[in-house]
Parts: structure tokens; sequence; C-alpha cells
């Protein structure tokens, strides 16, 4: 007996919009590589001034959760002091 695959109805598409300290292209690096390792479609951009982030991410809510989980607690040297977390669509979250 196989299980069904899980409804696209489980999937959510999520913009974070994060403010700390030491949000750069090492922290860049560090979302990218959470949002292949639980295989969810998305980027990731860092403002310049490595003060602010940006996330997108869209697959199964709970891997979504993980996400934002794993991307509060950031690598060691950033420092995530403010998250906010969003409906978005994919197509234009990080335009």
């Amino acid at each position: 007996m196989s299980a069904d695959p899980p409804a696209d109805d489980d999937h959510v598409e999520v913009r974070l919009r994060l403010a700390g300290r030491a949000l750069d292209e090492g922290y860049r690096a560090f979302a990218e590589e959470r949002l292949f390792r639980y295989g969810l479609a998305g980027g990731v951009r860092v403002e310049p001034g490595a003060r602010e982030a940006t996330i997108v991410a869209r697959g199964p809510a709970a891997l979504v959760d993980m996400l934002e989980v794993a991307c509060l607690l950031g690598p060691a040297r950033s420092l995530v002091e403010s998250c906010v977390s969003e409906d978005a669509t994919l197509g234009t979250a990080l335009a």
C-alpha cells in the first residue's frame, strides 16, 4: 500500500523579512543551503549594510516553519533581532 503524495493544499508561500546584525553573504549562503536541504523553492536576498535579509520560500508548511526557525537562529556570527513573516507570491517576492 502506498501513501498518497501530499496535496498542494499543504504548501505555503512565505516571505520572511529579517533584521539584525551580520546578515551578509555568509547569512545568505546559510539560508540558501537550508532552502536546498529542506527541498523548498525560493530565494534569499541580503541588503547592503548586512542589517536586513529577505527570504522567500514555498513548500510544505512544516518545512517552511523549520526554515523560519533555522533562519531565526542563523549561523553563529549572525544575530537576528526581528522577523516578519507574510504570505508571498514567488513570482514577485524578491523583485
